[in-house]
C-alpha cells in the first residue's frame, strides 16, 4: 500500500482531521482497499459516531493490492497527527507499508525546485501499528426531514457562543423558522436564523422538529470547519443529527450525534 499527497491543500485537510478525530478517540483502525481508505469511531460516551471516506481518486496516487497488502492500519491517532503536524508546507506526504507489516512509513518530501528557497529536510518516520477490535457500524441511508447547509464559520461562532449559557442546546425547525437556544442557571440565549442567512434549508411538509443535543459535541464537530466552508447537517424526528463536511472528490467526514433524552448526561 502507499498513498502519496502532494496538493498542499489536501495535506492541510488530512492533517487537519487527525488533529481533531483524538477528541473522539485515542486509536483507530483505518481501513484499506483499492477504494481508497474508510475509518469510523465512536466516542467515549457512545453517543456520537463519525465516519470518514477518502477515496482513492482524492489522493495524488493510491496503490493498492488485494491480498498483498494490509488491509486495516491500527494507529494512536495523537502520535499520527504529531508525525503529520511536523510537514512544512512545500513538502509531500507519502505514506506506505514495507514488508513488515507491524510498521507504518509516512515520508515528507521536499520537491528538487524548492530545495533551494526553502531547505526544507526531507523527513522519514515509522509508526508502530497496532491490532484494534472494531466492527464497523452500518448507518442506515433515511430520507431526511429536514436539511440544513450553514457557513461553517457562522456555526462556529454560535456555538461558542450559545456555550456560555448550558451545555443543552435545543434546535427548533418549522416552515417559518430556524431556531437554536440555550437556557440555563446563567440567563438564556435565543437565535432565530433567517432563511437568507443560510445556504439552503429544505423541510418536508407539515413537519416541525424540535430536538436538544449536547453543545460539547457539535462544537467538537465545528473543530473541523476548516476543511470546507458549508457544514450540512441533517435531522430526522427522534433520531441523531447528521452533520458533514465535503472534502472534494467523493470524499467526506461525518458525524452522527444521538439526541438528549430529557436531563440525560453524556
Amino acid at each position: 500500500m502507499k498513498l502519496t499527497i502532494k496538493d498542499s491543500s489536501k495535506a492541510n485537510t488530512f492533517t487537519t482531521i487527525f488533529q481533531h478525530l483524538s477528541q473522539f478517540t485515542e486509536n483507530i483502525c483505518l481501513s484499506v482497499s483499492e477504494n481508497g481508505i474508510y475509518f469510523q469511531g465512536l466516542d467515549g460516551n457512545h453517543c456520537c459516531l463519525f465516519e470518514c471516506n477518502l477515496c482513492n481518486s482524492w489522493f495524488d496516487s493510491f496503490e493498492y493490492v488485494e491480498g498483498k497488502d494490509v488491509s486495516e492500519l491500527g494507529l494512536n491517532i495523537k502520535l499520527l497527527y504529531k508525525v503529520l503536524n511536523i510537514r512544512q508546507e512545500s513538502q509531500s506526504i507519502e505514506i506506505y507499508t514495507k514488508e513488515k507489516k507491524d510498521k507504518l512509513s509516512i515520508d515528507f518530501i521536499t520537491p528538487d525546485d524548492k530545495k533551494e528557497k526553502n531547505k526544507a529536510f526531507n523527513k522519514y518516520f515509522e509508526l508502530p501499528l497496532f491490532n484494534i477490535e472494531s466492527t464497523d457500524m452500518s448507518i442506515p441511508l433515511c430520507e431526511s426531514d429536514v436539511d440544513l447547509i450553514i457557513p461553517s464559520k457562522r456555526m462556529c461562532e454560535l456555538m461558542s457562543e450559545l456555550v456560555l449559557f448550558n451545555t443543552n442546546l435545543t434546535m427548533n425547525f418549522t416552515d417559518e423558522m430556524i431556531q437554536m437556544d440555550a437556557t440555563g442557571e446563567m440567563g438564556k440565549m435565543e437565535v432565530r436564523i433567517a432563511m437568507e442567512d443560510v445556504s439552503e434549508y429544505a423541510i418536508g411538509e407539515g413537519v416541525a422538529i424540535k430536538e436538544s443535543y449536547s453543545i460539547k459535541y457539535i462544537n467538537m464537530m465545528c473543530n473541523f470547519c476548516k476543511l470546507n466552508s458549508e457544514f450540512v447537517m441533517a435531522f430526522i424526528k427522534g433520531q441523531p443529527m447528521k452533520g458533514s463536511y465535503d472534502i472534494g472528490g467523493k470524499s467526506h467526514i461525518s458525524f452522527y450525534l444521538a439526541p438528549r433524552i430529557d436531563d440525560d448526561e453524556y
